[in-house]
């Protein structure tokens, strides 16, 4: 016997990105029309739960697989994310080619949201080439150093200590 249920979800607030539908951020409709299964990263990589949720979001969109595609779980993601996590850092740039990364997303609602200077990005350092600049002042940036022969970094064993407003 079949019981006719109807449950009155409300689905709240839709979910926004700096005001804009998710499937709006021009960066992940770049990226969903170019260079299907190449490896991208969302800057900032910091280890921060919430910006991260909204960059795993993002991946819904594009579907490219991201360096920093964690939820903050103690390992390699989060570990490789504090010391490469900025692009602007010197050894980042060869750090990304080694990983076999080649896009660098730079978003500017993100790196406010890590109370972060919003890189120049029509002008990327050494190690990257300009891929597109977008009217929200987002960009898509190419990993242009050489890759070395391996990546070092600093883990932290099986806890991630680090909270980024009270979320770890």
């Amino acid at each position: 016997m079949e019981l006719p249920i109807s449950l009155p979800f409300g689905t709240g607030v839709p979910f926004t990105v700096n005001g804009m539908a998710p499937e709006q951020v021009p960066t992940w409709q770049w990226l969903k029309a170019h260079d299907p299964g190449a490896p991208a990263i969302e800057t900032p990589a910091f280890p921060n739960e919430v910006v991260d949720r909204e960059f795993l979001y993002g991946q819904t969109i594009h579907d490219h697989p991201l360096a920093n595609g964690s939820l903050n779980e103690p390992g390699v993601v989060a570990d490789f994310g504090r010391e490469y996590g900025n692009p602007l850092f010197p050894a980042s740039a060869t750090a990304y080619a080694t990983a076999g990364i080649r896009y660098v997303v730079i978003n500017p609602w993100a790196w406010q949201q890590e109370q972060l200077r919003v890189p120049d990005v029509a002008h990327p350092p050494a190690g990257y080439a300009l891929v597109r600049t977008f009217p929200d002042g987002s960009a898509i940036w190419r990993v242009t150093a050489p890759a070395a022969p391996a990546i070092a970094f600093p883990g932290d064993g099986w806890l991630d200590p680090t909270t980024h407003g009270g979320m770890r």
